[in-house]
Parts: C-alpha cells; structure tokens; sequence
C-alpha cells in the first residue's frame, strides 16, 4: 500500500540528498537529474569529486566501520552494488551487510525519506547470486521503512550494461549471438522515467508496503530487444541461436581467466530466470509512466 502526503510536500524544491553509486551509469543521470530540479546533491563515495570534494561524503560499502556523516540530509538513494568480489558469500557480505549499516546509520541520523534501488532480479525462488542478494537487501530493508524500487532493464540512448554490450556489437558485427530463442522477458526501464520516480518520491512523504516497479508493464523479449537496437543503429543483422549453457560457460571461462565482456555469467543466470509474475500495483497508484522502449529512443542524440 503506498501513501502519500501532499500536505508534506516540500515547495521550496531544496532537498538535500545523499547517493552511493553516484559515479555509476544509473547514479550519474539521477544526479544530473534531480540537479536539474534544484536538489542538492551530496555522493557518498571513497574519492572525493575533483571539482567539488565539498560535496563528497567519505563512505565505503565495503568497511563495516565507515560511519558517513548524514546528518540534515532529507533524502538517501542507495544505488551502489560490489560486483569485484570474489565468491557469492563474499559478496553478500559487502552487499547486504554494508547495505544494512548503512540504512541503519541514515535511519539512526534522522534521514526522512530512504530509497534502495533494488532490481527485478529480486523475487521469490530467484536464482542468480545478484538477485538472492538483493532480495536479502530488500527484506532487511522494509523493516527500517524503506522504499524498494525495482527497475527493469535500464537504458537510453547512450546504453551500458547487456544492451550497451550489445549495441557494440550490433555495430561492428552483422552476426549476433541468440540466447537459445531469445524469448527471455525483459521489461524496459528509461533511465530518466527512473529518476522522475526518484524525483516524485523525495518531493513527497510516500510510503510503501511493497516494492516499486520501475519500468514499463509492456515486456520485450531479447531478440525483440536486440531487432530494436539493430533498428535505431540502421544496421541489418543475422541472429545466431546459441544454445544457454554454452554462453553460460562461455562467460564463465572468461571470467576465470579475467576478461570483462560487458556480460557476466550470472546476469544470464538472471536473464533465463526472471519473475514468473510482476505487480504493477503500486507504480500504477503512483501515476507514474514509463515509455515503452523504440528505435527512436535508442537512436544516438545529434549534438
């Protein structure tokens, strides 16, 4: 059940807001994004921003002792996530238990509004390591009042991640590799309809009982996905189906030896296992829109 109070809602437009991750491809264009509506934005990060270190709060994910300064900050966005570690028990000691700390910490400093952005990897029965931890994150998370948001797949025109991976490729290369049929289910997320939602949040005293959907409730398939990439780049492609477990270990191998392909072998664990059903109830209570994925949206901006 989400609530909002408009009676609480903060005119002035000047919400100081705290963000890990801030340096990432999500945390970047949240940043410029509520900047852009006045928000003051604070990131917590180990390094300081060169140009403006007065706007750095010291933090680490991964120190159990990092206790970061938060107090006068009415809005804290987690986004940061610890992908460099080494085994699934490793990571979910950085992950969930530095998450924890630090939702603790903001609640304990009197941080009003607390958002986790979490992913729609997270779901009962889920089987990738990323989507168990975040699950973990998140129930440990509705205790203390957070809002959960779940994004879909995220992207825009300038796309990282597995369709930055494969908008690469679908440049250099007229052949492009299938995940068996390519009917995994993705539901597309526009990075900037995600910080709306951010946007709405913090401006408003919400609450939420369930996580948030972030994304478009009109699901794509991967190939569907991949034909749109291959459209807003004009190029004309022959897909190659590959059988799962061969690109599964594929990945696998190339992670053993080190090399970094823009996919790792878990987030295809994910991708073959994704949520047999999604509740769009609380982002439709929300009135909150998000655009269906196209070839225009895709198309690089012309400066």
């Amino acid at each position: 059940m989400l609530i909002a109070s408009p009676a609480n809602v903060n005119f002035m437009n000047k919400i100081t807001c705290a963000i890990t991750g801030a340096n990432g491809y999500v945390g970047t264009h949240v940043t410029k994004y509520l900047q852009s509506k006045g928000w003051q934005i604070y990131q917590l990060s180990r390094k300081p921003n060169a140009t403006t270190p007065e706007y750095c709060i010291p933090y680490q994910l991964t120190d159990k002792n990092s206790y970061p300064r938060l107090q006068g900050i009415e809005v804290l966005i987690h986004c940061a996530y610890d992908f460099n570690t080494r085994n699934a028990s490793e990571s979910e000691q950085i992950n969930v238990e530095g998450s924890l700390h630090l939702f603790k910490q903001a609640k304990q400093q009197g941080v009003k509004t607390i958002i986790f952005i979490s992913s729609m990897s997270a779901f009962p029965g889920v089987c990738s390591t990323y989507g168990k931890n975040k699950l973990k994150i998140e129930i440990l998370a509705q205790e203390l009042g957070v809002i959960i948001i779940r994004p879909g797949l995220i992207y825009n025109h300038q796309p990282q991640g597995i369709i930055g991976a494969i908008n690469k490729l679908i440049k250099i290369s007229p052949i492009i590799p299938l995940i068996g049929k390519g009917q995994q289910i993705f539901y597309p997320c526009h990075v900037d309809d995600l910080a709306a939602l951010l946007y709405q949040l913090g401006m408003t005293n919400t609450t939420a009982d369930k996580p948030i959907i972030a994304a478009a409730n009109q699901p794509l398939t991967f190939k569907k996905i991949i034909q749109t990439l291959a459209a807003a780049n004009h190029k004309k492609i022959l897909l190659l189906p590959i059988p799962y477990i061969l690109i599964y270990w594929a990945l696998r191998l190339a992670e053993i030896s080190g090399l970094k392909l823009g996919l790792r072998s878990d987030s295809l664990v994910s991708m073959k296992h994704y949520a047999p059903e999604v509740d769009f109830s609380p982002t439709q209570a929300l009135k909150t829109n998000f655009r269906i994925m196209d070839e225009n949206i895709l198309r690089p901006q012309q400066s």
